[in-house]
């Protein structure tokens, strides 16, 4: 009767060790899925926010050249004014992008990674009550 407790109160102790060892591994797996999405969309947004800029800039500087180029005035009349009309719809792009990428920022988390942290959120409930329960379990064959 005694080694048949002891053998409960080992396998008691094994599986709260297994139990903590699973509860590590799920509040590691939460870290990474928080880590993995702070940058997921953010960096890809500002690539495309620095490409718009380049753009804008090198608009700009053709803006310049043009209108200090004082041959062929009407075309280039003409130029300066679709140029510019480009400079300002792409640094709309821009300040949309920016309000994305900041809105971004604040959310961080996409769909897919809120539901599986929600599901480890769960495991991590359950391993928890299975923990407890096996360190009841201890207690009780030690008293």
């Amino acid at each position: 009767k005694n080694a048949h407790a002891e053998e409960n109160l080992r396998n008691a102790e094994n599986e709260l060790d297994w139990a903590k060892k699973e509860l590590r591994s799920k509040n590691q797996d939460l870290d990474s899925l928080a880590d993995a999405a702070r940058g997921s969309n953010t960096a890809r947004l500002q690539d495309e926010n620095q490409s718009l800029r380049q753009k804008t800039k090198e608009l700009s500087q053709r803006i310049l050249e043009l209108e200090s180029s004082t041959t062929g005035a009407s075309k280039a009349l003409v130029d300066i004014q679709s140029l510019k009309a480009k400079v300002d719809t792409l640094s709309r792009e821009i300040v949309v992008k920016d309000e994305r990428i900041e809105k971004l920022e604040k959310t961080k988390l996409t769909k897919a990674k809120m539901k599986k942290w929600k599901q480890l959120t769960v495991e991590h409930g359950q391993y928890k009550e299975r923990l407890a329960a096996a360190e009841q379990k201890i207690a009780d064959m030690q008293s």
